[in-house]
């Protein structure tokens, strides 16, 4: 008797099963239908994932043009989004690269508003916010990154420039002490920048012992010795400075901004034929060169030969920053008047 039951619910259950399976069949089909329609019409044509890992490539091998048309044409604001976070990346990056810089900035907002908890695109648009003379706008974004991550070393460099740009020096030095922190007190570029920083609060000793671990650290490079020499000479150790600048020179020689600053360190020292030799060091090179020409009027004057100061002096008129014209109108109209008496 039960045996016979237990047949009776196998053929129940079999009947059900295949009720079920009829039922079903419309919809198997449909969707048989449909993957067998996408695989047709997208034959031969890339997925969004292969157009975007091929502007991936483009981006790698520094090609950001293509990067950038690879990716406006996958319609970015319909990808899913595992994948649309890396398009923006890719995007704004390109953009900022080839100094496309609006809509870098444009990118890069959409982006934060996305994903306002990915760093990346916090630090971005702060740095890019920085770089473009907007600090301001930079700093709540560097502090929301910092909100996230209080040991991020980027948000505290990007703090740090921000406020020293800003005029908030002693701010800036606790911001690039936090950093120099987070890399074990091993990065010489941030042992620089903090110099520089210390330099212009005054705080010459710190700037120094912070220029000279740079220094240590890297071998030191030419802007290292340019700074170091900086401190010296506003210590008033004029020789110090003078020999760290030579070390600059021989490590980038001719470079404009180290040739004249001898030049008119070597006159202040009364040197006035190295610091001549200087100055035209760099008049060999460019004779319109306007500050160069400003050094040599200068070095003439010093020696008294006023008529070759004049001429050097007249040879600038037109032919430099506002600054250095009015320096030069200025320097002309005071030996005029010498002059006269």
């Amino acid at each position: 008797m039960k045996q016979r039951n237990r047949q009776k619910d196998i053929k129940s259950y079999k009947r059900q099963l295949v009720v079920v399976a009829c039922r079903c069949l419309p919809l198997l089909l449909l969707l048989a239908f449909a993957s067998y329609a996408h695989g047709f019409w997208n034959f031969g044509r890339p997925s969004k994932d292969k157009s975007l890992q091929a502007a991936g490539v483009y981006f790698n091998e520094g090609n950001y043009l293509k990067a950038i048309e690879e990716i406006n044409s996958l319609q970015i604001q319909e990808l899913h989004p595992r994948i649309q976070s890396r398009a923006y990346w890719y995007l704004g990056q390109s953009y900022e690269r080839t100094m496309n810089l609006d809509k870098a900035l444009s990118t890069y907002q959409v982006a934060v508003q996305l994903y306002p908890d990915e760093k990346r695109f916090l630090l971005a648009l702060a740095g890019l916010y920085h770089r473009i003379g907007l600090a301001d706008r930079g700093r709540p974004l560097f502090e929301k990154v910092l909100e996230l991550d209080p040991g991020n070393p980027d948000a505290h460099i990007g703090l740090a420039e921000a406020f020293e740009k800003l005029g908030f020096l002693s701010l800036a030095s606790g911001h690039y002490r936090t950093a120099l922190e987070s890399t074990d007190y091993k990065a010489p570029d941030l042992w620089l920048k903090a110099a520089v920083c210390l330099f212009k609060q005054g705080r010459f000793v710190e700037a120094d012992n912070a220029a000279m671990q740079a220094r240590d650290i890297s071998g030191g490079d030419a802007d290292t010795w340019l700074v170091l020499a900086r401190i010296s000479f506003q210590q008033g150790k004029l020789t110090q400075a003078l020999d760290r600048l030579d070390r600059a020179d021989k490590i980038s020689p001719g470079r404009k901004d180290i040739v004249i600053r001898k030049s008119l360190w070597l006159g202040t020292a009364g040197d006035i034929k190295n610091a001549r030799s200087a100055a035209m060091r760099v008049l060999s090179k460019n004779p319109k060169d306007p500050l160069a020409l400003w050094a040599l009027a200068w070095l003439e004057m010093k020696a008294g030969r006023v008529s070759d100061s004049t001429a050097s002096l007249k040879k600038i008129s037109g032919n430099g920053s506002s600054f250095i014209m009015d320096a030069a109108s200025a320097m002309l109209s005071h030996m005029q008047k010498v002059r006269e008496k």
